[in-house]
């Protein structure tokens, strides 16, 4: 979103603005001791979840469309400030080409763990001045989400029933966490890391009996927090209010439809092509920015619910001087087909009831970045392969076993909304329903495709 005071007559303008959201790009390959801390964000690799959690079964990360287990695409660091509890999201993604467009090919889930060191911070009384002047304490000052990490080590879930290994002192307060980084044993990491990281990523038969070391994926990579900016709009499309409609049809969340051009995939290219190496957009409570005209957007972003305006209407153009001018019939029908995003069609959360908003959106240079990473590890293969392997690797093709193969990921953004209350509430009781408040907890969040036309 662009912020509220942006004005395009100002000569400011010509410089780049910064807006609400956060992108996460790659940063090269993670380190073996930095692999095992929830705290790091990450691209692929295991799954780490917070200690103290009751883990999550490996169902979670199945494809509902071919039951095998996915690979994680992306595991974020990200609280809330001033929420006492530490929070983790992963995004798991079925690369099988039989599962691309399938529903419940891309799956998320939100962990949230109460950290009573630091709720106890956010509790304590605080000066009369400092009530006045000081804002809310967060977790990292610096960023108010405290998004991606900053390095700071934690109390880890290994997958695969090994979290005794790796022994972390200290104690779950942020404040302390840098010190607990330096109590890893890193050889003990090393060779719990080699052994996970030697899993392919070819199919395998989901079995019952499967541990969160037997899931393949992809390798990993560090995620890097940079802020986003872009060039202004132009001066030459104004901001115009119609005291009628009582709602801006002009602005950076609005999309109008051109013929034989899809308008919204452009916006998409203009804005993503100022920072291309970006993976991930970062916005809780904001807008996500929509990939294509497809059904998806016109669910998210429906025509407006209102009798297009008058044509005479008197209106005030806003952004170049505060004349009135008269409204022409064809600006009032392009008024009237404006598109606006309205959340109230996503699900609402099913353990608290509260709303759905968007956090997040995962993007197309994703797909790049692992594409680039495999197809560096199959040439390795492919030169290691015997002629033997070679012949009976085709004959598989050739006999059709290549139909749970896998591929590039076909998406191209996926939407993820979570629970507006970010509640931690797990099911009780025998025979119904019920959720009941808990300190420790996973929840599976939403998510929308919009598939690559």
């Amino acid at each position: 979103m662009l912020p509220d005071d942006y004005s395009d007559s100002d000569e400011s303008d010509l410089n780049q603005v910064q807006t609400s959201v956060l992108l996460g790009v790659p940063d090269g390959p993670i380190s073996s001791p930095d692999l095992w801390k929830p705290r790091i964000s990450r691209i692929g690799g295991p799954p780490v979840f917070l200690r103290g959690i009751s883990v999550p079964p490996l169902s979670v990360s199945d494809c509902r469309a071919c039951s095998h287990p996915m690979e994680l695409l992306l595991q974020l660091w990200c609280p809330f400030e001033g929420s006492p509890y530490d929070r983790t999201l992963h995004i798991w993604g079925c690369s099988r080409v039989r599962c691309q467009r399938q529903p419940g090919s891309i799956r998320v889930i939100r962990v949230l763990r109460y950290n009573e060191k630091y709720a106890a911070k956010l509790a304590a009384p605080r000066s009369k001045t400092a009530e006045k002047q000081k804002p809310p304490l967060s977790q990292n000052a610096s960023n108010p989400f405290s998004l991606f990490g900053n390095g700071f080590g934690d109390e880890p879930f290994v997958p695969g029933g090994i979290q005794q290994e790796v022994h972390v002192s200290g104690s779950d307060d942020p404040s302390s966490s840098e010190n607990e980084d330096e109590d890893i044993n890193p050889s003990t990491v090393s060779g719990i890391a080699a052994a996970l990281l030697r899993t392919t990523l070819e199919a395998s038969s989901p079995s019952p009996d499967r541990d969160w070391s037997s899931v393949p994926s992809h390798s990993p990579l560090y995620l890097d927090t940079v802020s986003e900016y872009i060039a202004p709009p132009g001066a030459t499309i104004p901001k115009v209010n119609n005291p009628g409609v009582g709602q801006e049809v002009w602005g950076g969340e609005s999309y109008e439809p051109t013929k034989g051009i899809d308008e919204v995939f452009e916006k998409f290219v203009l804005r993503v092509g100022q920072e291309p190496q970006q993976c991930i957009r970062y916005d809780p409570s904001g807008i996500p920015l929509p990939f294509s005209a497809e059904s998806t957007y016109k669910r998210l972003f429906p025509l407006a619910h209102t009798l297009p305006p008058i044509p005479g209407t008197p209106i005030v153009v806003t952004g170049t001087s505060s004349l009135s001018h008269t409204l022409t019939t064809s600006a009032a029908n392009e008024i009237s087909t404006k598109r606006s995003y309205d959340p109230s069609i996503l699900p609402q959360c099913e353990a608290c009831g509260s709303p759905r908003v968007f956090e997040c959106q995962i993007m197309p240079n994703l797909i790049n970045v692992f594409h680039s990473s495999s197809s560096k590890n199959l040439a390795k293969a492919k030169k290691s392969q015997t002629d033997e392997e070679r012949r009976a690797e085709v004959a598989r093709v050739l006999q059709g076993g290549g139909v749970g193969k896998k591929g590039d990921m076909e998406w191209g953004t996926c939407l993820v909304f979570s629970c507006l209350a970010d509640c931690c509430r797990e099911k009780v009781g025998e025979g119904k329903i019920e959720w009941k408040e808990v300190k420790a907890g996973w929840k599976e969040e939403f998510v929308l495709v919009q598939w690559d036309v």
